[in-house]
């Protein structure tokens, strides 16, 4: 069998020395544990910490959004509040303002009806006043003739208003003029007619 010469030489020797200081001690290896502890228990502290702190972060957050709630829910409360007072309000004063005019036109409406209803009873107590006198004067020369002089009067202005509406000559002034005109005529009429009816006295 052949067999494996042995080597004393000083570098055999240097090569298993430095092989065998590489690995660390038990010591060393209880002491890298222990920190590896510490930096492990140190990182979870900090991390509870860190939760701990975004719990009360999170809590702050939501009791300070349900105080602001609660805040504008109470100013809409306020407010609705507020504009229905000024709306009733407002309608009660609308209402009684409502009131007061319509009992004011229906006084009114009622004054008005009863000063109509004694100007149309005077107004036929003076008709028939006028009817009864014609009846009673209707074959007094004075009143023919005025009767018959008024019916030629006014059919000669219609046939003139006519005949220059169709030209187109009929305007305010000519109008203007034509009502002079029989304003004359009835004052000229009524003293002519009180000087016949000396003559021709009527029945009153």
């Amino acid at each position: 069998m052949p067999e494996i010469s042995h080597n004393d030489s000083p570098s055999v020797h240097s090569l298993d020395s430095n092989f065998g200081n590489s690995f660390p001690s038990y010591a060393d290896q209880e002491l890298a544990h222990e920190r590896a502890e510490e930096t492990l228990d140190k990182g979870k502290r900090e991390a509870d910490e860190i939760a701990i702190e975004a719990q009360q972060f999170t809590q702050q957050a939501d009791d300070e959004l349900a105080r602001l709630e609660g805040e504008a829910g109470q100013k809409y409360e306020d407010w609705s509040a507020e504009a229905k007072g000024s709306y009733e309000g407002w309608k009660k004063e609308a209402g009684q303002k409502a009131d007061k005019v319509k009992k004011e036109a229906s006084k009114n409406y009622e004054k008005a009806k009863k000063e109509a209803s004694k100007d149309a009873q005077k107004a036929k107590e003076n008709a028939k006043k006028t009817e009864k006198w014609a009846d009673e004067n209707k074959g007094n020369p004075v009143v023919i003739g005025n009767a018959v002089v008024v019916t030629a009067l006014a059919a000669l202005l219609g046939t003139g208003a006519y005949r220059m509406h169709q030209a187109n000559e009929l305007t305010w002034k000519v109008a203007g003029a034509w009502a002079g005109v029989v304003g004359l005529f009835a004052v000229g009429d009524y003293y002519v007619s009180q000087y016949f009816f000396k003559k021709y006295p009527p029945k009153q």
